[in-house]
């Protein structure tokens, strides 16, 4: 079991880091699948026959 330490710093006792690194994997791989979903969407919706839009 660790012990206090006063000379560690609150992202230290936090163990994280500055520069945010799951914060940045969070938003690339939510952009990754909505751009996903919206290409799959665009393809469904260029491949549906006229006929059936309307």
């Amino acid at each position: 079991m660790e012990v206090y330490d006063a000379k560690k710093t609150t992202t230290e006792v936090r163990q994280a880091n500055r520069r945010m690194d799951n914060f940045w994997v969070l938003i690339i791989s939510m952009a990754l699948v909505v751009g996903l979903f919206a290409i799959i969407y665009f393809v469904f919706f260029a491949s549906t026959p006229p006929s059936v839009i309307s």
